[in-house]
């Protein structure tokens, strides 16, 4: 083997023998382990270089399967006790030696490691100015929040004098039709008062930057229509917004609301001086995603504003009445969602479109295996199909802490998709979905000669049913409602175990 142009190469590279007696460096070897050829002339094997890595297990592991070994990213110590990070290569000779080629990455870990500082740097101060614009929306509506909590309690005030004056009249029988639609007034006084509170609480709370969980985009509007509703009152502005629909989308529900409120505040804004003022709120679907209009009947944004209203400190607004951050803000949380809002042209009012992609596909972007993780025998892959959020977020975490990887979906027609678009391990499906039961699409994937596991979730399937779907669609098994995480563990365990 010719050597010499070894010697070139600007990298620690050595010959050993099986035991790991040195039997050829290049000259960058010597220079990076500071070690004089006299030195490395005494010692008995290349582990005595450094501590850290036991580099004797992967040469040998070499030798048995006579094939190239590469170690994961390690930190080593030399004997100066200075650190580096390197991956080891082991390449088998013809004559018994064994080519190590050592791969220092210590510059780029480092500044991998600082560009993560200033990254976590970047998104602390966005955090911080996303809370401050929280503060500055709830400022600019305390007013007509105060007043929309001193209606219920002027209501419960007056509810409990008449209550007082009832009882103490004594004849609690004749009047127990009254009494019981007193307590009932004041019972809906309070739980206004506290949907109120709960709602200002939950909008500042500050959520962890990445934390995300499966909501259904009208609960979302629907919070953030209540924070505002003293405002729209006020303004004598009519809202119309879309009813259920249960559209499930994976995002941090704080952030998705406060976007909401911003549109919806931005408008009330725009029409606070004006006659039969309007919000229509639509939201409609394509195959991947979910598309939200706020639309209003005020004056509009003309030209000039139109090229810079989603910059940021930008605003319409007086002097003192706006920071110019909402929209940028906004703009911000929808695209890491992989989503987008647009200014779209009207003839009359403000128009602006959200769009943001269905959970299937955002889920997937947020899973250990699109985050590059090595997987085994033992990482699942699993697609669960529930138009419930809370069944999704419950399953989420089961899931997760166990290891393995969760694809969403909220209907049939999603789930297809998604299987067709992702190989998967199991597939957990809801019996009963408005859109579509289990064992249809139990049905469509054995149809596709797709042999993948299926259980069933539900809490009121018969016996008859599922021993039929069993034999007619080879469903694996059910788990009950409720369900524990043990129950789940048990799932997964039979789905590894047939794995293998």
């Amino acid at each position: 083997m010719n050597l010499s142009y070894l010697d070139s190469i600007f990298e620690p590279i050595a010959l050993v023998d099986e035991s790991g007696k040195l039997t050829y460096y290049n000259h960058y070897f010597s220079s990076f382990f500071k070690a004089s050829p006299r030195v490395l002339k005494k010692i008995k094997g290349i582990n005595e270089l450094f501590s850290g890595f036991d580099i004797l297990d992967l040469l040998s592991k070499s030798k048995e399967s006579n094939s190239i070994q590469v170690s994961k990213e390690v930190l080593i110590n030399l004997n100066d006790m200075s650190e580096y990070h390197v991956v080891f290569k082991i390449v088998p000779q013809d004559d018994q030696q064994y080519l190590i080629c050592i791969n220092d990455i210590s510059i780029e870990k480092n500044l991998y490691t600082k560009y993560r500082y200033q990254i976590d740097e970047l998104k602390s101060i966005h955090n911080q100015i996303i809370q401050a614009d929280k503060l500055t929306t709830i400022g600019e509506i305390t007013a007509s929040i105060s007043h929309e909590v001193s209606n219920p309690l002027t209501i419960a005030s007056g509810t409990l004098e008449l209550l007082k004056a009832l009882t103490e009249e004594g004849d609690l029988d004749s009047q127990s039709e009254m009494i019981n639609t007193c307590i009932n007034d004041i019972d809906e006084s309070f739980s206004r008062i506290n949907s109120i509170i709960k709602g200002m609480k939950n909008f500042l709370h500050q959520n962890e930057e990445d934390h995300l969980e499966y909501i259904a985009i009208e609960d979302s509007l629907n919070s953030a229509l209540n924070l505002l509703e003293g405002t729209i009152k006020q303004n004598n502005i009519k809202v119309t917004s879309p009813q259920s629909e249960n559209s499930i989308v994976f995002a941090n529900p704080t952030k998705l609301e406060q976007v909401f409120i911003n549109l919806v505040k931005n408008s009330v804004d725009a029409l606070s001086n004006q006659a039969d003022s309007e919000i229509e709120i639509k939201l409609n679907q394509t195959n991947v995603c979910y598309e939200i209009d706020f639309i209003d009947n005020g004056i509009g944004i003309n030209d000039e504003s139109k090229a810079k209203i989603f910059e940021s400190f930008y605003t319409t607004k007086d002097v003192g009445e706006g920071t110019g951050l909402g929209l940028a803000i906004s703009t911000k949380i929808i695209e890491s969602y992989q989503g987008s809002i647009e200014l779209v042209d009207s003839n009359k009012g403000a128009h602006f479109k959200i769009t943001i992609p269905k959970m299937e596909l955002t889920s997937v972007s947020n899973t250990t295996l699109a985050s590059g993780i090595d997987t085994d025998s033992n990482f699942l892959s699993i697609l669960v199909v529930d138009n419930e959020p809370k069944i999704l977020n419950l399953l989420n975490n089961y899931i997760s802490e166990l290891g393995h990887q969760l694809i969403c979906a909220s209907n049939i027609l999603e789930a297809q998709k998604t299987i067709d678009n992702y190989d998967v391990d199991l597939i957990i499906t809801d019996f009963f979905m408005p859109q579509g039961n289990g064992d249809e699409l139990a049905k469509a994937i054995r149809d596709k000669q797709i042999e993948t596991p299926i259980y069933y979730l539900s809490a009121k399937i018969e016996d008859s049913k599922l021993k039929q779907d069993m034999d007619k669609f080879n469903i694996s098994g059910l788990i009950d409602k409720p369900f524990e995480k043990k129950d789940i563990e048990e799932v997964l365990c039979k789905v590894v175990g047939s794995k293998k």
